[in-house]
């Protein structure tokens, strides 16, 4: 950690994700009235899963858990500002308020809260639970406002991505993209759209008595049904013509723009 620091800051998210993993080890070393005694970035190990305290190079004297609480406070103040925390800057108040929200609201929490603990008497000290607590509060505040991002600089007409990976339900998807150009509504009937079967006739092609009216799909067949020469259709083959005077007249299958 102290190499890294030397290039600056960590991201906020980095940081928060790195102050969640010793702020845990450090809750459990006090849960069993144990203290680490020496908490300092030449002691923290940086990894992708978890990052490690390593245990203090000497063996602490009485120090107690509020001195490794102000150590941490001042971990997590390096960490965010690649710097340490100084009486001057403790008490230096900006000149501007901290927003309200956003990333920026919740960089100026986890400053806020390094600076708690790194001021922290045995009258007002928080606990590492309590640390623990407002680190985790932070950390969900800075995932949702990265998500809120992505979707926001995500274009208007971008696809979404799909809400299941079950593959029967991507298999259909894929079956009603391929099956549009054959008009695959019309399997489907539902008032003013299509009739009935066809009592008579069957498909010229297969021999199918599954014919139904296809729906118009542009200004000849809108045209033509209106004459009484509708456009048939077999659920069969897909096929599509009209009945001219007993004769087949097969229709195209691509669709024209209205």
């Amino acid at each position: 950690m102290a190499q890294r620091l030397e290039q600056g800051p960590l991201p906020l998210a980095d940081a928060l994700h790195c102050a969640l993993d010793i702020a845990s080890h450090l809750r459990e070393l006090h849960e069993d009235g144990r203290v680490h005694g020496e908490i300092g970035s030449h002691l923290v190990v940086l990894r992708h899963s978890r990052h490690l305290l390593l245990p203090p190079n000497s063996p602490h004297g009485d120090t107690g858990s509020i001195a490794d609480v102000t150590a941490f406070g001042t971990l997590l103040y390096e960490m965010l500002t690649s710097r340490k925390p100084t009486t001057e800057a403790l008490l230096s108040t900006p000149l501007q308020p901290p927003p309200r929200k956003g990333p920026g609201a919740v960089y100026s929490a986890a400053v806020r809260l390094a600076e708690r603990c790194v001021t922290a008497v045995p009258e007002n000290a928080p606990s590492m639970q309590r640390v623990l607590t407002e680190l985790r509060l932070l950390s969900v505040q800075t995932r949702q406002w990265a998500e809120a991002e992505k979707s926001a600089a995500r274009p208007p007409d971008a696809p979404k991505p799909a809400p299941s990976t079950d593959p029967g339900e991507k298999a259909v998807a894929l079956a009603g993209d391929a099956a549009d150009d054959e008009d695959s509504a019309d399997s489907q009937s539902s008032p003013g759209e299509e009739e009935d079967l066809m009592a008579d006739g069957r498909c010229p092609r297969c021999r199918c008595s599954k014919v139904r009216v296809s729906r118009p799909r542009n200004r000849l067949e809108r045209l033509l049904r209106a004459i009484g020469l509708p456009v048939r259709r077999c659920h069969r083959c897909y096929f599509r013509y009209i009945d001219l005077f007993k004769a087949c007249l097969e229709m195209p299958a691509k669709k024209f723009n209205r």
